[in-house]
């Protein structure tokens, strides 16, 4: 929708389950389209032009936030538990080093190139810290905890900690 002041809201284009938006460098609205399983682009005519929608050959579970960096690179949250298990695709049947755990922050980088930055328990909302040396990265589920992840000059992950624990109320 399209908030103008004075004037109805306005149908600009219809989504597949969107929730986070973001602007890109060019101005672009960005949209996590959670019900697609994917990240779009709204485009000039007000259609949407999917982005990103797979890592390592799976489609993602519910992309739900997205940031863009100054780089022009985007960085996504993309949750467990809002898939059943026989659904889910990321990281596949023998996950990654025998481990399975599709819940992490993705960066999309501006060549296409997709990574996880991040595996994470139910990531949520995103920050940066004013020089992006930091992402801050919260989850909101069972535990309740903002995580600071150090990056490195291209934007990887070189050190997390718990910034904030909020699990005590």
């Amino acid at each position: 929708h399209r908030v103008t002041p004075g004037k109805p809201a306005e149908l600009v284009c219809n989504t597949i389950g969107a929730n986070g938006t973001t602007f890109d460098l060019q101005g672009n609205v960005i949209v996590c389209e959670g019900d697609a399983r994917r990240i779009s682009r709204l485009r000039a005519d007000n259609t949407l032009e999917p982005i990103c929608e797979r890592y390592q050959g799976g489609r993602f579970a519910r992309p739900n936030d997205i940031i863009c960096r100054t780089d022009g690179s985007l960085y996504f949250t993309d949750p467990d538990k809002r898939v059943p298990y026989g659904k889910r695709e990321i990281p596949g049947e023998a996950g990654i080093n025998n481990l399975w755990d599709g819940a992490g922050v993705f960066r999309l980088a501006t060549d296409g190139t997709v990574s996880m930055v991040a595996n994470c328990e139910y990531p949520n909302g995103l920050a940066f810290s004013p020089d992006e040396r930091t992402l801050y990265v919260a989850n909101t589920r069972s535990s309740k905890y903002i995580h600071a992840i150090d990056l490195d000059a291209n934007g990887n992950m070189l050190r997390r900690r718990i910034f904030a624990d909020m699990n005590a109320g």
